[in-house]
């Protein structure tokens, strides 16, 4: 039949094509891919081996915690400095001074109507990125290194006073290598990182919090804001200079190690017993309420078992109900009262509320600022010393925060308004001191 349809074609030819074609013609193929494949198995094996007994021998690594602030350090290093296809996206927190201004041009430059909208300030915050988990590599003064990022959600249970709790425990921990018998390589990059990571923090500062764990309790850096100038404080220049005076010589870095606790209205605590025999609160009503006795407060501020190296601030708005012996002198080594306002303060008030706009020497009009100087100038001499709160005169230039001019044509009527309401009050509360007898 072959030789009817082909008739050219010999039997031996269309059994070479045949052959050809045939799977036994490809032996060597498949020959070649066993022996490649033996090979790259073997020699991926082997280099591994390798690389495992170097790392044994002749590599040095450092883990860090999550909880550790060096983790911070490190990853805020690595979101700059290490390119990687691999990220981890995040809301971007609260940034410094100088970006919110930077976000504050950019929003005013795209705003049209002069309105805010916060879905168009919400466009202008970036995330922040992150090396994913994994590894990654990257150099660091001409030396090669691999971070190693691993997490670990696992359930832990948490033997609370109430009773017993299980809820995830999700941990995280980095783990940085290098080739090497010594760790001073890695010592010299977590320096450095930590040098870096400060530098950008020191005009801020940073809010603490103690974590709810019950067998190991600690602090954690609850969020960053940026740092106050002392020049918006509303005191006298002299006060400022004694308080900053007493805090740098207690933050010398010669005297014991030092911390900041601040005990806000301190009148509001409830004390269960006054050294004069009274109780303070509600004693044996309704559900039962954790109190603090006065001298459980005292040996915690400076008792045998408190710690040394401490700056104690206490805020009250009432100093006249505290217990003596909690203001007394050695305890309380020195009271900053909050009066009045003065000519000073009130010219620095004006000040501080219009000196946004030319905070940048280079950028700002000089013109502008010798305007607004003698703008506040005229502000205190329209104001009389100690007879407005701070807090009062903020409030009236917070409403006239865009236009000082303003401020100024509107400040007369306004000190008349608040001297006739108080004359009003004293009014009738001598009538009705009268009327009770």
């Amino acid at each position: 039949m072959l030789e009817t349809i082909l008739p050219t074609a010999s039997p031996d030819f269309m059994s070479d094509i045949f052959d050809f074609f045939s799977l036994a013609s490809y032996n060597w193929i498949f020959r070649l891919t066993t022996v490649t494949f033996a090979i790259i198995s073997s020699t991926t094996y082997i280099w591994s081996r390798v690389l495992h007994y170097l790392s044994l021998y002749y590599e040095t690594s450092i883990t860090i915690d999550s909880d550790d602030p060096i983790h911070t350090h490190v990853m805020s290093w690595l979101a700059v400095n290490v390119s990687t296809r691999r990220l981890q996206a995040r809301t971007a927190k609260a940034s410094g001074y100088s970006e919110d201004q930077t976000r504050v041009m950019e929003y005013n430059a795209s705003a049209r109507d002069g309105k805010f909208h916060l879905i168009e300030w919400q466009k202008f915050t970036k995330p922040d990125f992150e090396p994913h988990v994994g590894e990654h590599i990257f150099f660091f003064r001409g030396r090669r290194f691999w971070i190693t990022r691993n997490k670990d959600d696992s359930l832990a249970q948490d033997q609370l006073i109430s009773g017993n709790q299980l809820s995830i425990n999700k941990s995280e921990y980095i783990r940085i290598s290098c080739w090497g018998q010594s760790a001073d390589p890695i010592k010299e990059f977590l320096q450095e990182s930590k040098s870096i990571y400060l530098t950008q923090e020191c005009s801020k500062t940073r809010i603490f919090r103690a974590k709810e764990i019950t067998w190991s309790p600690r602090w954690y850096c609850a969020a960053t804001r940026a740092t106050r100038p002392i020049s918006t404080i509303s005191l006298d220049e002299s006060t400022k200079k004694a308080l900053l005076r007493d805090v740098n010589e207690f933050l010398n870095p010669k005297a014991p190690r030092w911390c900041i606790v601040l005990l806000e209205d301190i009148d509001t605590v409830d004390i269960s017993r006054r050294r004069d025999g009274s109780a303070g609160g509600d004693q044996g009503k309704g559900e039962h309420k954790t109190q603090m006795t006065l001298s459980g407060l005292l040996n915690a501020i400076d008792g045998v078992a408190s710690h040394e190296g401490r700056i104690l601030i206490m805020t009250t708005n009432h100093p006249e109900v505290l217990d003596p012996a909690l203001v007394r002198k050695g305890r309380v080594d020195l009271e900053v009262p909050f009066g009045l306002a003065t000519k000073e303060q009130i010219v620095n008030l004006f000040t501080i509320m219009y000196s946004h706009d030319y905070d940048d020497e280079e950028q700002g009009d000089e013109i502008a600022k010798e305007k607004l100087i003698a703008a506040a100038l005229r502000f205190g001499d329209l104001l009389d010393a100690d007879t407005f709160s701070p807090a009062e005169i903020t409030e009236f230039l917070m409403v006239r925060k865009d236009d000082y001019w303003k401020a100024l044509r509107d400040v007369t009527q306004w000190k008349e308004e608040v001297l006739a309401k108080r004359e009003e009050v004293t009014k009738r509360f001598r009538e009705l001191r009268d009327k009770r007898g």
